[in-house]
């Protein structure tokens, strides 16, 4: 079989995406089957395969992969092989997806990373893109509304929540969560312009349940529910 890596984007039919969710629970779907770090599977196998998928970019040491997931009380006497093992059943996860090409998961030089000649659809990614194009490119207020509701709608919540103990998952969680508290704001802002009030609170009434504690966003939506008569 062809390896994946060798072959160009047109090759692969680009309506058979993975589709990747981070936002309030982690999950891979690829024509209609799904897999998610909430079954009963080892936490270390879902950990490994989040960090690779969080830095889908980079090519990640195995050193640092041994560190992220064995700390010295838990180690094995032979994390290589440890390592090794891990890598096989995560594979095997995926392999219930029913890929096209199996080899998901590159080997090269003592590091690994994930083989980005698959067609992915990164949430997190896509959110900051969303938001990015909002907010720098000279658009209209409605278009700048669309592209921040879709940006509204694909955040569900905190980033990886099964690992936010972990320093890598909180460092990223922190930064969406800013990215997101901004959206939320300037999307009010637009729809109160716009004198969309219902919207203004349907927005902040979601933005609320995942951070309660947001002023900003209080404000707009006891602004929303006043201005559309729900004193």
């Amino acid at each position: 079989m062809q390896d994946i890596a060798d072959k160009q984007p047109e090759d692969i039919l680009m309506n058979d995406k993975l589709i990747v969710k981070t936002f309030g629970g982690f999950s891979m779907t690829y024509n209609g089957k799904t897999i998610s770090d909430q079954d009963n599977r080892s936490k270390k196998l879902w950990s490994i395969l989040e960090y690779i998928i969080a830095f889908h970019d980079r090519n990640i040491s195995q050193s640092t992969i041994i560190d992220l997931i064995w700390n010295e009380n838990s180690i094995s006497n032979d994390p290589e092989n440890a390592l090794k093992t891990a890598l096989h059943r995560i594979r095997d996860i995926i392999g219930e997806l029913r890929l096209p090409e199996k080899k998901v998961i590159l080997h090269k030089r003592g590091t690994f990373s994930w083989n980005n000649g698959i067609p992915c659809e990164y949430d997190f990614e896509e959110f900051v893109s969303l938001y990015n194009k909002a907010t720098v490119q000279d658009m209209s207020d409605e278009e700048k509304t669309e592209l921040l509701m879709k940006g509204f709608e694909m955040y569900r919540g905190e980033f990886l929540p099964k690992y936010a103990a972990e320093d890598w998952a909180s460092t990223l969680a922190t930064r969406y969560q800013s990215i997101y508290e901004k959206l939320v704001n300037e999307l009010a802002m637009l729809l109160t312009a716009q004198d969309r009030y219902n919207e203004v609170t349907d927005v902040c009434t979601k933005a609320a349940a995942i951070d309660p504690l947001d002023e900003n966003i209080n404000f707009y939506l006891v602004l929303g529910l006043y201005k559309s008569g729900n004193q």
